[in-house]
């Protein structure tokens, strides 16, 4: 009810939408999810066999399809939340923006709540 009543107020919308789309292209990006989950998995990969041993709920084989299914879930994820802000919100679409620095040494690009210091591409909600 509360996301709901601020969502009413244009200004907070629009920064909310602009808050998703710079979350989309930083820190929920897929590539950078998989990255966490891959070094997570790292971290306890080597006690998972001796934790399935002990209580003898699951094989490894199992646990290393969950770790599958946390990377697919991070890999679809951006697509389905982009398609319902889209629908929610009555936006546009996306648009693809591609910024270029050419000499880093001489400055960065501010978008929304990013900081760019080298090329990158960016999918942005219209």
């Amino acid at each position: 009810m509360f996301l709901r009543k601020l969502l009413e107020n244009q200004s907070f919308r629009n920064d909310f939408i602009n808050c998703f789309a710079d979350y989309s292209n930083s820190i929920f990006k897929s590539t950078v999810v998989i990255h966490k989950i891959d070094s997570i998995k790292s971290l306890i990969e080597s006690e998972i066999p001796r934790h399935a041993q002990r209580w003898n709920q699951f094989e490894f084989s199992s646990w290393l399809n969950n770790v599958q299914i946390l990377r697919d879930f991070a890999e679809q994820r951006i697509a389905f939340m982009q398609s319902h802000f889209i629908q929610k919100f009555g936006l546009n679409g996306l648009a693809d923006v591609n910024l270029s620095i050419l000499d880093t040494t001489k400055g960065s690009i501010k978008l929304n709540s990013l900081t760019i210091h080298s090329q990158i591409g960016v999918g942005i909600i219209f």
